[in-house]
């Protein structure tokens, strides 16, 4: 079939899909299984030639996962059975079946592989226009490829898999490298992270600039300059003379925010000796301190003090939950949980950043359990 005839029945079959599971009795159960079958019926004739385009994108492992998921989640059963079909189901299948045809339709005009993509990428990279440590939009590579953002977006996955770059949880590539000049986008990179885990909820204000400050255990300028970053890319809103805002319309999902008696109970196994005196928590942070100002220890190291520092964590919060806390207190709780608990990062400098942060977030918990007042600043950068 010529590829012009090809798209319009591509179309023509979208247009199909259009009244399944809209009209006023789709509900019912004899309205289920006619648009089980429609669906099946529509994109059957369609999954030979999905399978054609998934032989061609094998050097593209992101490429081919979403081809194998196209193709898997319109697949009819053995003998087309409807046992167990739901309204809900339904509409699921019937967004399936778009995404596939959608997809097909794409490929029906001229476009570059996605493993051409990630070598063009990658040439960028080599070439130094994006140079180590900096962190271009998705949006701007399609722009300077003059390529779709959807082939971008799989090629950036393809290159985070070969390790050429990282990506944020906001989906954003960041090339390795880079030095302090790069701190403002690790700064945004982990609230990022601390807003999709749940510990700065949506619709509510971060804590106020010098709170900021010191569990980053960063300079004003870097905060502020983070600040900005995330602003620039949806997640927060910044409002005159207050704190920034977690906006309600986040560009990436949630997840289930941290149980801070389950993150205590995992945390302590880390060490099998720690010292809980004050004087021994506030010397194990100032050298956790020390270490993110001179970036100079080795790996095994900042292993090991992380272990500590986690152990400790995890023998502190149980004794901040008990306390009587305010809003602000128990989200301070939040986050010392989920920094002592979080995946550590590879990289060796930002593992170091990690053990400060959570050096910091054990002056709070050391605060909390004591009833002091507010934990000393540390040294920032």
């Amino acid at each position: 079939m010529a590829s012009g005839f090809r798209e319009r029945a591509l179309r023509q079959s979208l247009v199909q899909l259009r009244s399944v599971g809209s009209t006023p009795d789709a509900a019912s159960a004899g309205a289920v299984v006619l648009g089980y079958r429609l669906v099946w019926q529509v994109t059957g004739p369609w999954i030979d030639l999905a399978r054609q385009r998934l032989e061609e994108c094998a050097d593209s492992p992101s490429d081919t996962a979403r081809w194998q998921r196209l193709i898997g989640a319109v697949q009819s059963p053995a003998g087309g059975s409807v046992a167990g079909a739901t309204y809900e189901g339904l509409l699921v299948l019937v967004g399936h079946a778009r995404d596939l045809l959608r997809a097909l339709i794409d490929t029906e005009q001229p476009c570059v592989p996605v493993a051409e993509v990630a070598r063009r990428i990658t040439h960028l990279i080599e070439s130094g226009t994006y140079p180590p440590g900096s962190a271009p939009f998705a949006g701007n590579i399609a722009a300077d490829l003059n390529i779709p953002a959807p082939r971008v977006h799989l090629a950036l996955q393809d290159l985070a898999e070969a390790r050429t770059i990282s990506l944020g949880v906001n989906g954003r590539p960041r090339i390795p490298g880079g030095g302090e000049s790069h701190q403002p986008r690790r700064i945004a990179e982990w609230l990022t992270m601390l807003i999709a885990n749940g510990v700065y909820p949506t619709r509510t204000f971060l804590p106020v600039r010098t709170d900021l400050v010191r569990s980053l255990v960063s300079s004003g300028p870097n905060v502020r300059a983070a600040l900005r970053l995330m602003a620039d890319e949806g997640t927060l809103a910044i409002l005159p003379k207050a704190p920034p805002v977690v906006r309600p319309d986040l560009p990436f999902p949630l997840r289930s925010p941290v149980r801070v008696l389950d993150a205590a109970r995992a945390l302590k196994g880390e060490a099998s000796t720690v010292h809980l005196s004050a004087d021994a928590v506030r010397h194990t942070v100032r050298v956790s301190h020390s270490w993110w100002r001179c970036r100079t220890r080795s790996t095994a190291e900042v292993s090991e003090q992380i272990r500590v520092l986690r152990a400790t964590a995890g023998h502190l919060i149980p004794l901040a939950v008990n306390r009587r806390l305010t809003a602000e207190d128990e989200t301070r709780v939040r986050r010392a949980a989920f920094t002592a608990l979080a995946e550590l990062p590879t990289d060796p400098v930002e593992r170091v950043w990690r053990a400060a942060c959570i050096g910091a977030s054990l002056l709070d918990l050391l605060s909390l359990t004591q009833l002091e007042g507010a934990p000393s600043s540390p040294e920032t950068s």
